[in-house]
């Protein structure tokens, strides 16, 4: 893309991870929403994280988006772990029921 940024790659990627390690530590176990950079929103409860994505318990689906996959075994029946790379969340948010 055309556009120049006066941040280096480097830094922003760095603080976005920081960010997003909070929010998750923070929301562990809650139910969660997040939107996706496509537009596209999901919600589950937060499951777990690592360096580069977050995962979320979320009811299975039978026709998954290409961008989210299957990371783990079912947590109960109907339901998975799937993970979210942190570089494609535009916005998170908490659920309060």
């Amino acid at each position: 893309c055309g556009e120049s940024s006066s941040v280096p790659y480097g830094i922003h990627y760095t603080h976005q991870h920081k960010h997003f390690h909070l929010l998750c530590q923070t929301h562990m176990g809650r139910n969660v929403e997040i939107e996706m950079q496509d537009g596209k929103v999901y919600t589950g409860k937060m499951h777990s994280f690592d360096n580069d994505n977050m995962y979320l318990a979320m009811q299975g689906e039978t026709e998954r988006d290409s961008r989210v996959f299957f990371v783990g075994p079912w947590v109960y029946p109907g339901f998975g772990v799937f993970g979210f790379p942190f570089w494609g969340v535009r916005r998170f948010r908490p659920l309060w029921w």
